[in-house]
């Protein structure tokens, strides 16, 4: 009789450690797979904060975090394939006061170069740019960085007023002529002449506005010169000059502008700020 109860138990302690291994083994994928997606969770944390600069001393109330995104997409346009469906900006993320934000880039690349613009004006005043609080440098520099530098702070220094390699003529001719396929080829066909005068022109764009837009509004026709130098020559040749009977006012635009309207997009005054 006690030999008998002695082999039950053995047989139960038997099934239990069966149970046990089978419970462990069951539980080994789920543990595995919860402990990968809290890495990947982490890793992904990790690699958004080093793509992040850091912006102060903003012109609070005022400024909004979509300021701040096409401040820096403006700037930071021609680092990237296409700034319309990949905008160097992944996200913002603005103080609720709106004294400083953290500004994500869509690369480590981008972010280097962002963090060099330090003092560029948004609504008057110099933002802080600079790495955010226990940033840690990465082990690769960016390919071509003083030149990317110097295209950025060309942007940069549009937005005060200076010199892009575009050129935004506004005034040839009424929205009711571009809207007209053969008229508006001849208006781009004259522009694109008197520009060659100025230097080398990669591009020319002008945008069929929409039906929204009242007829006897000025067109526009974006001229994209190789270079800044043969944009001014261009701007102080073309500004107040008459074309047809029209004045004709001429500025700088930026690179985003340009890819927009190149694009066939209808910009609103002030597109950028």
């Amino acid at each position: 009789m006690a030999q008998q109860q002695q082999q039950q138990q053995q047989q139960q302690q038997q099934q239990q450690q069966q149970q046990a291994m089978l419970a462990a083994q069951q539980a080994t994928p789920a543990v595995a797979a919860a402990a990968a997606e809290k890495a990947a969770q982490q890793a992904a944390h990790e690699d958004r904060k080093r793509r992040e600069i850091f912006c102060g001393n903003m012109a609070a109330p005022h400024v909004t975090p979509d300021m701040v995104r096409e401040l820096f997409n403006a700037m930071l346009a021609g680092f990237v394939p296409n700034p319309l469906t990949e905008p160097p900006v992944a996200g913002v993320r603005m103080d609720p006061l709106g004294r400083f934000a953290f500004v994500e880039m869509r690369t480590l690349e981008l972010t280097d170069v962002a963090v060099r613009l330090d003092k560029t004006e948004l609504l008057g005043r110099p933002l802080n740019v600079s790495r955010p609080k226990g940033w840690e440098p990465p082990a690769a520099a960016v390919p071509g960085g003083a030149d990317k530098l110097s295209l950025a702070q060309q942007f940069a220094a549009q937005l005060s007023g200076g010199s892009t390699s575009t050129v935004l003529l506004e005034g040839l001719a009424p929205v009711r002529v571009m809207r007209d396929a053969e008229e508006r080829a001849w208006v781009v066909e004259d522009v694109a002449l008197e520009a060659n005068k100025c230097g080398i022109v990669i591009g020319l764009a002008a945008p069929v506005p929409p039906d929204a837009v009242p007829a006897d509004t000025p067109a526009r026709v974006y001229v994209r010169f190789a270079d800044a130098e043969a944009a001014g020559r261009c701007k102080a040749a073309m500004d107040g000059r008459s074309f047809d009977g029209q004045p004709v006012a001429a500025s700088f635009t930026t690179e985003i502008d340009w890819q927009r309207s190149l694009a066939g997009e209808w910009l609103p005054k002030q597109a950028l700020l």
